[in-house]
């Protein structure tokens, strides 16, 4: 999950360390300077969860995928070791 404020880019990831950027002096997003702006990185993720939870979010997409699957195992014609 991301979000982006004037020069700053903040980046929420569910199974890895968060990162941010300053896309004025790094367009190429290289450095990841989270711990000399920590200021800079925790408005910007109260403004990220202002928007949305990214572990909610995050959460509803697994089962949104664990259903089509399960819906995907479940049909005759599509299941594993269907006749075509």
């Amino acid at each position: 999950y991301m979000i982006r404020k004037g020069q700053w880019k903040y980046i929420r990831y569910i199974d890895g360390p968060d990162q941010l950027f300053d896309l004025d002096n790094d367009p190429e997003e290289c450095n990841n300077i989270i711990d000399t702006h920590p200021q800079i990185a925790s408005d910007l993720s109260t403004d990220l969860h202002s928007i949305c939870d990214p572990q909610v979010e995050n959460d509803r997409a697994e089962a949104f995928t664990n259903a089509q699957l399960e819906a995907i195992n479940q049909h005759p014609d599509w299941s594993e070791g269907a006749n075509g």
